[in-house]
């Protein structure tokens, strides 16, 4: 597992051989709102440049991305990191890998100059998909558990996949709760987490958003 740390440094966390879950052959690059010991936080309409309710981390995010295309993790993060400290959030966002990545790579690398091709065409495609998630628990009373920007930051998202990252619309499925025909349930996530691996081969893209209430179990590993 590699993270980077509040103060911009790698840090490499390592667990026993035979505590380790079998590896995927995929590579696999999360970032986390806040650290595992914190809550991430919304951002009120009128705040860090939003007109509607957002997620801080979101919101973050997509100020980064949309500025800087080419922006390797480590730059995404780190900026991501200031603008939340520069709004006033003490939330710090993690990048959590599986296996070990290049920090000074793009974290997109479609958006860096494409390279010369050859002029026999590839036989097969990569297959890019996303799958963005927004819950604002719209079932619960306000101020008891009702979240307001979760459903704006997956319409963010969408934003960013098409305009940013030149997705199109079949490309994209979306769960929401404010829409009878794609609620959230654990059967539409299933579903959902189905579509977006179903055939996936090397060299294929997937992007998998959530906002919404989350929840963390302590690591008792002692590791």
């Amino acid at each position: 597992k590699v993270q980077i740390g509040h103060d911009g440094l790698t840090i490499v966390k390592k667990k026993l051989a035979h505590k380790l879950p079998k590896l995927s052959p995929a590579d696999i690059v999360m970032i986390s709102g806040c650290k595992d010991s914190q809550t991430s936080a919304d951002i009120s309409p009128g705040a860090a440049g939003n007109t509607e309710p957002a997620g801080a981390m979101t919101t973050a995010f997509k100020t980064v991305i949309t500025g800087h295309t080419s922006a390797s993790y480590n730059y995404v993060l780190q900026e991501m990191r200031s603008f939340l400290k520069a709004h006033g959030f003490r939330q710090i966002p993690q990048l959590s890998t599986e296996q070990f990545v290049n920090l000074t790579a793009c974290f997109f690398p479609e958006a860096e100059a494409p390279e010369p091709t050859s002029p026999e065409k590839p036989p097969r495609q990569p297959t890019r998909r996303a799958l963005t998630i927004g819950i604002n628990y719209l079932d619960l009373q306000p101020g008891r558990g009702r979240l307001s920007g979760c459903i704006n930051d997956s319409d963010t998202m969408v934003q960013i996949f098409q305009n940013t990252f030149q997705f199109r619309s079949s490309q994209i499925q979306r769960l929401r709760d404010d829409n009878p025909q794609t609620m959230p349930t654990k059967a539409n996530v299933l579903a959902g987490f189905k579509w977006l691996t179903q055939g996936v081969e090397a060299g294929d893209e997937l992007f998998l958003h959530y906002s919404g209430h989350g929840g963390q179990q302590e690591d008792t590993s002692g590791d």
